[in-house]
């Protein structure tokens, strides 16, 4: 069976973070949900099943992730959820779990230092590999922190805090603006998009020959403003915010996340001699963002 959304775990404090967001995530899509756990091989390790639980596990194991669809439908009633527990590497194991999904969800592990967040390399991994948008999830995040407190001040939830989208215009990505948007609509938020520019003069060195040619800062704006039209059409009731800002982007994506529901930034693949990895951009933003980041391929 295909689900829409598939979310790793694997006990941890972000992994469950990221299974809760996934399931509010499949509410808001109307869809069902398939949460994953993988975990590699032991040989020589007898396995065990019992009639209620009858998937094979290595023998002694308690914890797996049919407790925590369990936790997940007492949380989120009106929710379609399945657990499955895979035998093998994680990384491999979740992308061919959700080869066919519209999104893979995982949490951000990792502690913190001066320099940023630690990214577990499943995650990382799974971010410039996957060939489905990956959404990446923090410790400790909680569904009140997706929305602007109430403005009355009362017990219900005010309204979504902005999505914020990232775009670079040398290789803008009808896929990524189009899942920005949609993630916005969904929300009924504001959609702010940022694009970071430079004089000409310091990119001769940096920018390859397929990309499309930097202007003045009007040029940029006006290319902009073609980029997001036709979504604009699509989604006419979504307000659209957007600036061009000089410098890199990543400060002020970082910046302007600061106080978002999700950030959503492209992914160039870059080949290596081990398969795509991800752009320094979206490396920098992944270590510092304190919100849900949305990796999404620009292919």
């Amino acid at each position: 069976m295909v689900y829409s959304i598939v979310a790793g775990v694997d006990g941890s404090s972000a992994s469950l973070a990221a299974v809760h967001w996934a399931a509010r995530e499949a509410l808001r899509r109307d869809t069902e949900l398939l949460v994953v756990h993988a975990t590699p091989a032991r040989p020589g390790r007898t396995t065990l099943a019992t009639p209620t639980d009858p998937r094979p596990r290595p023998a002694g194991k308690r914890w797996t992730p049919f407790h925590v669809a369990d936790e997940l439908r007492n949380a989120y009633p009106a929710l379609s959820v399945v657990a499955d527990e895979m035998s093998g590497q994680p990384l491999p194991a979740l992308l061919e779990a959700a080869r066919r999904a519209e999104l893979l969800v995982l949490g951000a592990h990792g502690g913190r230092t001066a320099a940023g967040f630690l990214i577990g390399s499943v995650a990382l991994g799974a971010a410039g590999r996957a060939p489905m948008p990956v959404v990446l999830v923090r410790p400790g995040t909680a569904p009140a922190d997706e929305h602007f407190p109430p403005p009355d001040g009362g017990e219900e939830q005010g309204p979504y805090r902005d999505v914020v989208l990232g775009v670079n215009l040398a290789w803008p990505s009808e896929r990524v603006v189009g899942f920005a948007f949609d993630a916005a609509a969904r929300r009924t938020a504001a959609l702010r998009v940022v694009h970071g520019w430079s004089t000409p003069e310091s990119h001769q060195d940096t920018v390859p020959e397929d990309a499309l040619p930097f202007g003045t800062a009007f040029d940029e704006a006006a290319v902009l403003g073609k980029v997001l039209a036709p979504w604009r059409d699509k989604f006419p009731g979504t307000n659209v915010i957007h600036e061009i800002v000089v410098g890199s982007a990543d400060r002020h994506l970082l910046d302007a996340a600061s106080d978002a529901s999700l950030l959503v930034i492209g992914r160039r693949p870059r080949p290596t001699a081990i398969g795509p990895r991800s752009g320094s951009t979206t490396h920098t933003v992944l270590r510092h963002a304190q919100v849900p980041v949305a990796v999404v391929p620009s292919g």
